[in-house]
């Protein structure tokens, strides 16, 4: 499977997709081509798959050399070869009633106040990873929308 081959999956397809998908086994390293998929409400329209299509979000690079000493992974913004790094988070496994996910948890003093409420669930689907992006309001992570990642072939970030 290709990220190309979920870009127009709906809401049911990719839950199910989610529901069946397997904790990947090790982290993820290196750069990581993403693409936002559906969510809930406005995000379930064919309006939202055509428009963010042109969403400036380009993936994330996960690992040693990722973000901030405290950070696991930073997010990359931009458009095909020139992308910027920005937005770092802390990765972990964590257990929940659908059998646990690479949580990725964007709690981290280098970002602003309102990313700092957002978290990510990632498990592996068959060479790719399918994430659900939740935001936190109170004590309740409301669901935003999905998205995937596949290893990029070679890419140049550039720190911002």
């Amino acid at each position: 499977m290709r990220l190309r081959d979920l870009r127009n999956a709906d809401l049911d397809d990719l839950n199910v997709l989610y529901e069946d998908a397997d904790l990947p086994e090790e982290t993820p390293e290196g750069g990581m081509r993403g693409a936002v998929l559906a969510g809930r409400g406005p995000a379930r329209t064919p309006l939202w798959k055509r428009t963010v299509r042109y969403a400036p979000w380009s993936g994330m690079r996960l690992g040693d050399t990722a973000g901030a000493p405290d950070e696991d992974g930073i997010n990359r913004l931009g458009y095909g070869s020139l992308t910027f790094e920005r937005y770092g988070f802390e990765s972990y496994v964590e257990s929940d009633r659908d059998d646990g996910a690479l949580v990725l948890d964007y709690d981290v003093r280098e970002n602003p106040y309102a990313l700092r409420r957002l978290k990510e669930r990632v498990r592996r689907v068959d060479g790719l990873y399918l994430g659900k992006a939740y935001l936190r309001v109170g004590g309740t992570e409301v669901f935003l929308h999905y998205y995937a990642m596949e290893p990029a072939e070679r890419e140049i970030p550039i720190r911002g």
